[in-house]
């Protein structure tokens, strides 16, 4: 989700080779350099501030700073091209996105169409299955879901391995579990027949002003083996929770992006739908 202004130029943190700037502070560093002009110095945050889009560090710089001070502009603009920094306009940068996910969505559409054809294509050939499609369906009766307690929590870890980075095995993913465990977070897997976690998600329950009591998924992840069934049958689980609870919705937190795509699919699938926008801020 951008958090820039039509208004403004943005540098952001990837080379022209594709590469992210390090260190990881930069934007936030080469701000504070600007406390060191000789004119606006202790105003430069009007018109310069490090923002996070798509997880990439970048500054946002407020077109009339070039008039405002013309040395400070200059050598932001120094500061990129000499580090092979790519400066672009946030407008363009906009439509990018929107263009990047509306793709998405327009995926997703397409893939819950094809999966409402094959669905209506099944229906008619239950009379006379295949062996095939025997087999297909005993595999989705071997799919079962439950609330994982404490002692279970590594179980999870095969069905949250695609969204995690690399550099995090077993051992740190299970204790940044346990410590979000601890914190309220509560843990729903999906198993298949052989007992692995094929989906899992992390979800609280809340209430608001305007939505009423909800269940909130913070955190979803599934394998390709899951698929729509899979999904499902963590879906229903989690929806008993909320039923039990008496919430009015549940609300799943999917970001944009190839990571989470399937995701997006199996929830236009199962009847979930775009309502809000999430809106951060970097601190």
């Amino acid at each position: 989700m951008l958090i820039c202004n039509p208004y403004e130029i943005v540098i952001q943190g990837i080379t022209s080779n594709g590469k992210t700037f390090r260190p990881s502070d930069w934007s936030e560093r080469l701000c504070g350099i600007l406390s060191s002009f000789d004119n606006n110095r202790l105003s430069y945050h009007d018109w310069v501030r490090p923002i996070l889009v798509d997880n990439v560090r970048c500054v946002a710089v407020d077109k009339k700073l070039e008039q405002i001070n013309e040395s400070m502009f200059r050598f932001l603009m120094d500061f990129a091209q000499d580090n092979d920094l790519r400066v672009i306009d946030c407008k363009a940068l906009l439509e990018e996105q929107n263009a990047a996910e509306g793709t998405l969505l327009d995926s997703a559409l397409q893939a819950k169409a094809e999966a409402d054809s094959q669905a209506a294509a099944e229906s008619k050939a239950q009379a006379h299955p295949s062996s095939g499609q025997t087999a297909a369906a005993e595999q989705a009766l071997h799919f079962e879901a439950r609330e994982l307690n404490a002692g279970e929590l590594h179980c999870a870890y095969p069905a949250f391995r695609p969204i995690l980075p690399e550099a995090l095995g077993q051992v740190h993913f299970n204790q940044r579990l346990a410590k979000l465990h601890g914190q309220g977070r509560r843990v729903a897997a999906c198993f298949d027949a052989n007992g692995q976690a094929v989906a899992a998600c992390l979800f609280y329950l809340n209430d608001s002003l305007h939505g009423g009591s909800t269940l909130y998924i913070d955190t979803l992840s599934l394998t390709p083996q899951a698929g729509v069934s899979g999904l499902a049958c963590l879906l229903e689980c989690v929806g008993r929770t909320a039923g039990a609870a008496q919430c009015a919705r549940i609300c799943a937190d999917v970001p944009p992006g190839a990571a989470h795509s399937a995701a997006w699919q199996a929830l236009l699938a199962a009847g979930f739908a775009a309502e809000s926008m999430v809106w951060v801020k970097s601190i």
